[in-house]
């Protein structure tokens, strides 16, 4: 299940490495909880700000 949006279209990229479907962000999981990426247009990723809903349109373009 999705961390950040609670979906279940969850698809496994890499080791821990997992990317939601639903709200188009890469999770990692580790030992001390979730880190949050977004995918940028180029391909790469940033890691998410805490705070910031991704689920907007702004957050993603």
């Amino acid at each position: 299940m999705c961390p950040v949006c609670h979906g279940r279209s969850l698809g496994r990229v890499g080791v821990n490495l997992y990317y939601c479907w639903d709200c188009c962000v890469e999770v990692a999981r580790s030992s001390k909880g979730y880190c949050i990426y977004e995918i940028e247009a180029d391909g790469t990723r940033t890691a998410a700000q805490p705070g910031n809903n991704v689920h907007t349109a702004e957050a993603k373009a």
